[in-house]
């Protein structure tokens, strides 16, 4: 069975799942698949089968006639900044299974303007990796081309770079680089807005990443923040995409945080468009309380950056959050980046210390959530269908109305059904949760 494209790409197990055949498929058609040659951007995590993957990729691409440039181990979103700066690339391909453990990888794919492929695009993709390759084989010098992108790296670094300058203020930061794209530039970066710097978990092998560090495992960061003089503290996820905070004395800045703390900056700047968000339903209620007082409005849409990114586009706004930490600043970058959202927390720490510590201090409603593993993602999205699964669903949405809520959903990266919960205490949130769990 064909790999398929999930809310955030192509991911499975690699060389099981994912296998090079594939890669090479999707490099195949990608190069030639719209009827011209195209021009590609390559970049990789710092995963051991990354290297297998993008060789098949770049392979794939080169069959099929294209220009590419191999840009070696970046973040995610340098891939967005580079087709935004240069409208003659047609696509860009990150490989990587972001805050998946290591034995996974994943391909995502991003078209003209640095913008998440179109449904449409996937479909026929996966039509052409189930069926018999036709494309043409150019031979001679019609066979592609490809390049180093060092230029291309400088441009995004010297771009993040110059976001902010916090030199007068110079906070103390601590980085949890999760063993992955971002150890090679966060501390850089960081440095160069005039942050102390220490950076943890900067140092990939291949196998390390995402392991008991990065945005999915702050007890990392939280127990260097506690035997550290810090101001603040930042964990990235294995492609950088996505950042989670925290203050030097252990609050937590999630994605529902820094889309309130920026939200705030813009609209004291008459800034955001029609003083309205975008975020999903795994945002707290909290907030939504909270910025409902500021005279902020929100938007929901299905959870993934990618319908996130849809709306932005659609109705003209610039900010969305997960409480992943998947943050998207359209007004600095099309897609989320962990670097560029963590330079907005260090902007409003230096220059605006009543509006950081709002953002900081909202009351969030108890939460807990519970996953329930299964064989794969068809398995977990049909267990949405469990009769007394949704027997159980519909009486505690009943009970929960005005004082909490429930949020149920598979996975879209991993063969997980979710259960989230906010309720009046963090007992009552894990007793619902678990009781919905049951039912399985």
């Amino acid at each position: 069975m064909t790999l398929h494209f999930g809310t955030d790409g192509m991911r499975g197990v690699a060389n099981r799942e994912l296998t090079p055949s594939i890669a090479f498929g999707i490099g195949r058609y990608l190069g030639h698949g719209s009827g011209k040659k195209s021009k590609v951007l390559v970049g990789q995590d710092t995963r051991l089968s990354s290297p297998m993957l993008e060789a098949a990729i770049v392979a794939g691409l080169l069959s099929s006639g294209a220009e590419v440039k191999r840009l070696g181990v970046i973040p995610t979103a340098m891939i967005s900044y580079l087709m935004g700066k240069d409208a003659s690339f047609d696509y860009g391909i990150m490989i990587s299974a972001s805050h998946n453990p290591f034995p996974d990888n994943g391909i995502k794919v991003l078209c003209r303007g640095g913008e998440k492929l179109p449904t449409s695009l996937e479909k026929e993709i996966e039509s052409f990796l189930e069926g018999k390759d036709e494309l043409p084989l150019p031979e001679a010098d019609g066979l592609g081309r490809v390049e180093d992108g060092e230029e291309e790296k400088a441009s995004f670094v010297s771009y993040v770079s110059g976001l902010i300058d916090v030199k007068d203020s110079a906070p103390k930061v601590l980085l949890d680089c999760a063993n992955g794209s971002d150890s090679y530039y966060a501390k850089r970066i960081f440095e160069a807005w005039g942050c102390k710097v220490v950076a943890i978990n900067d140092s990939p092998n291949g196998t390390n990443i995402n392991n008991g560090c990065g945005s999915t495992h702050l007890e990392s960061l939280e127990a260097a923040i506690k035997g550290g003089d810090y101001d603040l503290g930042f964990a990235f996820d294995g492609d950088a995409d996505r950042v989670m905070g925290m203050t030097g004395d252990g609050r937590l800045i999630d994605g529902d945080t820094q889309v309130f703390m920026k939200a705030l900056m813009l609209k004291k700047a008459g800034k955001l468009p029609s003083d309205t968000v975008v975020l999903t339903p795994m945002s707290n209620l909290g907030l939504v309380e909270a910025l409902t007082r500021e005279g902020i409005k929100t938007e929901e849409v299905g959870v993934g950056d990618r319908n996130i990114q849809l709306r932005l586009i659609e109705k003209g706004y610039i900010l969305g959050a997960e409480p992943s930490g998947h943050v998207i600043h359209k007004d600095l970058l099309p897609t989320g980046d962990g670097m560029i959202s963590a330079s907005q927390v260090v902007k409003c720490f230096s220059a605006d210390k009543e509006t950081f510590e709002k953002a900081v201090s909202f009351f969030r409603y108890p939460h807990y959530l519970y996953n329930i593993r299964f064989a794969d993602r068809v398995a977990a999205e049909e267990g949405m269908k469990n009769p007394l699964f949704l027997e159980k669903k519909a009486a505690y949405e009943k009970s929960l109305a005005g004082r909490g809520r429930l949020y149920l959903r598979a996975s879209g990266t991993e063969p997980l059904l979710r259960i989230y919960v906010e309720a009046v205490t963090e007992e009552e949130a894990k007793s619902v949760a678990l009781d919905l769990a049951s039912a399985f």
